[in-house]
């Protein structure tokens, strides 16, 4: 336009806007072009503007002149502006690569030319310039398991229309490490789309990637770890209603823990409701569950399962809002290992409560840690009064250093018992002995003591071997006394044919009544030894022992003499007793003679009766074999010198006295004890010198109703019989014996010497002998066989055991019907074997 006006205006100029250029560097620029038809630019300045025109022919490259220009203004402010956010912002970018340890990087294809900035250059430890900008460059710092790689992206860059491409390698740092560079790269293509430039951004991701690493490590061990935990985990999501009320719950996820204690699998609940899996979930779990999700509150309980009948410790937790996550263990063996611990352990306190014995727990200065309740029972303290004391202080002085020895060796050896007996105080301030068996407790300095009173067992030890003695001693005598009886039998048997005999000289017949009367005085003392061994029998009857002791009372005057005041303190009520009567007044009269023996300058002898009631403990105390139940209790008591403690368990030996030589045989007491105990009845003994004696006997009461009197058989007939008795006997004096009184009361005899006869003579003699009467210390077939075969052949026939105590053995009463004593006499014999042929029983077929 410019020049156009120029040719139009004959070279006045016209601007755009029709005016005249005016003269200056414009103008002369224009003329300059169109002149040279070469480019111009000329600097003006406009309104206080820097401007720049760019003048060009209109035929650029022809040189020569041309008849147009085309002129481009440029404002250079605007472009001072530019340059300068330019740079600001190059500046900028500089500063975030640089924070961001980034580079850029520009590689020519067409000029294989590779530019790394400063900037990555210093990331890779170099400073710019150390190293060449070729394309070899990157290969050499590219790590070489990658650059197959790399070189396959670039390669397959050519043959793709990509624009932009994200490369991930490694490149060696200076100091030989090698750092991993994420770079995003632009493509430039030419217009057939030839690869011509790439230009992109490196970024140091060496950290972040060791980060991603290691957490997508940490990521997998925690899902190893979720998946191999043995507690159940589970993660839901709650589900309200329009409300926003919790009314259900869903599953978001479990481990393989929560299919094993539950037994669901993981495909079956993963997104479905609580409600779908498990319909009888009660709403109670429901809303305790959300409201964890809902305040953020964990819960923590145990509780039984009904769904899946198990016990499970549960801890809940919110990870976010709406959410809950539940960790559950299993602990089913655990609640029901502590519920049978806890059994066991009530068991085992109920024993240790209610047992007997005391258990006791000590620690090492010998306090009392645990004392069992049976201490009460036992020794008549609380057991909370004896803890926290000192457990020694309770032992006899004489019985300490014992006790603490045993202690040390309990707790030296505490894996070996430590057995000991001690005496230690009852409340009531006796002594109880006890035998204790102290073990020490594993890891605690502590040991358990359990301990047994055996105050009575002893008592009871020393009673049995008291007994044993006396049995044996009894045994013997006994023998002794039998053996003896058979020869004053004969004696007796003698005198009595001697007295009878009317051509004996007067004279002579006193020495006869004198030898009778000494054989009376040893019958006695046999009779004596025989009540002694318990080996006399009982000629028992119901009697009033009330009436018995003052019948006797009389007689005890004249013998205990004028110096001795005997007092009666009877029970008004008759007490009835199956008694001998002559043993209880024999027991009665040496107890009497006792006292008086031991009141040598006179005294007081009192003499009581009551009823009273005893249990089976207290009946046992002194007679294993007596029963519990109602007894007559007769107290002996004088006001004598007493026994010595020493003396008082030997009073009822056989044969031991305190009395001078030739005053005393020593078997008084001893028969007392004798004939109590064979009565089924007990004896106790209180004495302290200087303050008197007092004997208790204990006589079980007869049934009440009984009238007291003699047996009604025992009304005597002197009819003689004409019966016939086969006797068999081998001692030739007993049979003579036997002769001479059943011939005297008219029996007809078959006398037989040993089994074998008595069974010839039977079965010669069947239809007339009307009874047996047999002996049972004959050897080989002895009385009770032969009367076992008689009956077995004559059902119901009457035979009668000849024994040294008129007792039968075990095994013999079926045989016979009844015993009596070898040394029975004129008048008891004959009437014994009228009453058995009286009630009729059968004669031999």
């Amino acid at each position: 336009e410019a020049g156009r006006a120029l040719d139009r205006h004959g070279g006045l100029g016209l601007s755009a806007d029709g005016k005249v250029l005016p003269e200056g560097p414009l103008r002369d620029a224009v003329s300059a072009v169109l002149s040279t038809g070469e480019s111009v630019q000329v600097a003006v300045s406009e309104s206080g503007q820097s401007l720049r025109w760019v003048l060009s022919p209109e035929n650029p490259g022809a040189g020569k002149p041309t008849a147009s220009v085309m002129g481009t203004l440029v404002d250079l402010s605007a472009e001072a502006r530019r340059t300068q956010e330019l740079m600001v912002s190059a500046e900028r970018m500089g500063r975030v690569l640089d924070a961001a340890e980034c580079g850029w990087w520009e590689n020519d294809i067409v000029k294989d030319t590779l530019y790394y900035s400063d900037d990555w250059w210093r990331v890779l430890g170099y400073q710019p310039g150390d190293m060449p900008s070729d394309t070899g460059i990157w290969r050499r710092f590219c790590h070489p398991g990658d650059l197959p790689r790399m070189e396959a992206v670039i390669e397959s860059l050519s043959k793709s229309n990509a624009r932009f491409v994200n490369l991930e390698f490694r490149m060696r740092h200076r100091d030989g490490h090698y750092l991993t560079i994420a770079s995003r790269a632009h493509v430039e293509r030419d217009a057939s789309g030839k690869l011509m430039r790439m230009s992109g951004i490196n970024h140091d991701v060496t950290e972040q990637r060791r980060i991603e690493n290691a957490l997508r490590e940490s990521e997998d061990h925690l899902r190893q770890l979720f998946n191999t935990m043995s507690s159940g985990f589970s993660l839901h999501e709650i589900i309200c209603d329009k409300d926003g009320k919790p009314v259900d719950y869903r599953f978001v996820e479990v481990n393989a823990a929560f299919e094993q204690i539950t037994g669901l699998k993981r495909s079956n609940v993963i997104g479905r409701r609580v409600l779908e899996v498990l319909p009888d979930t009660e709403p109670y779990w429901i809303e305790r569950f959300c409201n964890v999700a809902i305040t953020g509150k964990t819960d923590s309980f145990e509780s039984f399962s009904r769904e899946f009948g198990r016990h499970y410790s549960v801890n809940c937790y919110s990870p976010k809002p709406g959410q809950f996550a539940v960790l559950s263990f299993d602990v089913t063996d655990r609640v029901l290992f502590e519920e049978n611990l806890r059994k066991r352990e009530t068991r085992f306190l109920r024993l240790i409560e209610n047992s007997s014995d005391l258990i006791t727990i000590v620690d090492a200065a010998g306090l009392i840690v645990y004392q069992s309740p049976s201490l009460q029972r036992m020794l008549g303290y609380a057991a909370k009064e004896l803890v926290g004391k000192d457990l020694i202080t309770y032992v006899h002085p004489d019985d300490v250093a014992k006790g603490r020895e045993k202690m040390t060796e309990a707790f030296q050896n505490p894996d070996k018992a430590a057995v000991g007996g001690f005496r230690v105080a009852h409340a009531d301030g006796s002594w109880r002995e006890i035998s204790a068996v102290g073990v020490g407790i594993p890891g605690e300095n502590q040991i358990v003591i359990n301990a047994r009173d055996v105050t009575d067992q002893r008592r009871l030890e020393m009673d049995l071997r008291q007994s044993q003695k006396m049995e044996a001693l009894g045994r013997l005598s006994g023998g002794i006394a039998h053996d003896f009886n058979n020869l004053l039998t004969a004696i007796k048997v003698c005198g009595n044919m001697l007295m009878e005999e009317p051509r004996v000289h007067p004279e002579d017949r006193e020495m006869v009544l004198h030898i009778m009367e000494a054989t009376d005085r040893a019958a006695a003392l046999t009779q004596q030894l025989l009540t002694f061994g318990r080996r006399q029998a009982l000629s028992v009857r119901t009697v009033d022992i009330n009436r018995t002791i003052g019948q006797m009372a009389a007689m005890l005057k004249r013998i205990l003499g004028e110096d001795v005041d005997i007092r009666l303190g009877l029970q008004p009520e008759p007490i009835t007793l199956k008694v001998d009567p002559g043993m209880i007044e024999q027991v009665i009269l040496n107890l009497a003679v006792n006292a008086r023996d031991a009141m040598p300058g006179g005294g007081q002898l009192e003499i009581t009766s009551s009823r009273c009631e005893l249990t089976r403990a207290e009946a046992r105390v002194h007679n294993e074999q007596a029963k519990p139940g109602l007894y007559a209790r007769i107290t002996v008591a004088d006001t004598g010198q007493g026994i010595p403690p020493d003396v008082l368990p030997k009073i009822f030996e056989p044969f031991f006295t305190t009395k001078e030589a030739g005053k005393g045989t020593g078997i008084g007491l001893a028969t007392v004890h004798g004939i109590v105990v064979q009565h089924s009845g007990l004896i106790k003994v209180s004495s302290e010198p200087g303050k008197g004696t007092r004997f208790e006997l204990y006589f079980p009461v007869a049934i009440e109703g009984q009238e007291n009197g003699q047996d009604p058989d025992t009304d005597k007939n002197d009819e003689p019989s004409t019966d016939t008795v086969l006797i068999l006997e081998e001692d030739p004096v007993q049979r003579d014996h036997l002769q001479q009184i059943l011939s005297r009361a008219g029996f007809r005899m078959l006398i037989a010497s040993d089994g074998y006869e008595a069974m010839v003579l039977w079965h010669q003699n069947r239809r007339l002998v009307r009874l047996l009467l047999a002996s049972s210390t004959v050897q080989g077939l002895g009385g009770a066989d032969v009367a076992r075969r008689i009956r077995s052949e004559s059902p119901g026939f009457p035979a009668v055991l000849m024994s040294p105590d008129g007792m039968l053995k075990p095994g013999e009463s079926a045989d016979v019907v009844c015993a009596v004593r070898k040394d029975a006499g004129f008048e008891e014999l004959p009437d014994l074997l009228r009453k058995i042929l009286a009630r009729g029983q059968p004669v031999g077929a």
